[in-house]
């Protein structure tokens, strides 16, 4: 007799259940998604600001002529009292012992390396690098209190256009000696002197040289 063969049986795959979202769920969603004009809602996405690359050949940093400066400025046409009258500025911060707004008011000598420590010490040293002997320590005055200001400005603080003293003609426009520094509330033989600097076309400022007995 033929052996009759069973047939396997049918092994059923449980489908995955879905689990449904909460309501709370949902309407959070809903709002996440931004909506069209027309009312749709779409997907937001993240807008990349791209970045500004220079040019090639260009740097993206300030030149140093568009840095903000504390340098005095002046127009090239200002006047001998108005250069003298910026001089009078700084010989005031001098009297008021601000040594290094003093020489950040104006450009100076590149081969004087002057600091405002330097500065200092060769006021008070009486225009030299080293204490000399005998001599006290000075401090530079205010000169707007001196009794003779007006002298001093009028007769001992020059502003010389005519003479260059080897200075360049295509940069510098002259020179300027500030005489009779006031020490300790007297005249003294001390002297400071500047360059007249062309700024540009049409401006102009100090370049401080130096300090010294004359």
């Amino acid at each position: 007799m033929a052996t009759s063969k069973k047939k396997p049986a049918k092994v059923h795959k449980k489908k995955p259940t879905r689990t449904k979202p909460t309501a709370r769920a949902t309407a959070t969603a809903k709002k996440a998604r931004p909506k069209t004009a027309s009312g749709k809602s779409q997907t937001a996405k993240r807008s990349k600001t791209p970045k500004k690359v220079p040019a090639r050949g260009t740097s993206s940093k300030q030149p140093p002529s568009a840095k903000a400066t504390s340098v005095r400025i002046l127009p090239r046409s200002a006047t001998d009292a108005e250069i003298k009258a910026a001089v009078v500025d700084w010989s005031e911060l001098l009297a008021e012992g601000k040594y290094e707004a003093a020489l950040a008011m104006f450009l100076h000598d590149r081969h004087g390396k002057w600091t405002p420590g330097k500065l200092e010490t060769w006021i008070v040293n009486y225009g030299s690098p080293e204490p000399i002997p005998g001599e006290p320590q000075r401090k530079i005055t205010s000169l707007r209190a001196h009794h003779d200001v007006n002298n001093i400005i009028a007769k001992r603080m020059e502003v010389d256009r005519e003479n260059l003293y080897g200075l360049d003609p295509q940069h510098y426009l002259g020179m300027v000696h500030y005489g009779y520094v006031p020490l300790d509330g007297q005249c003294s033989d001390l002297t400071a002197r500047f360059h007249i600097k062309k700024i540009g076309d049409d401006r102009l400022t100090l370049e401080f040289l130096d300090i010294h007995v004359m």
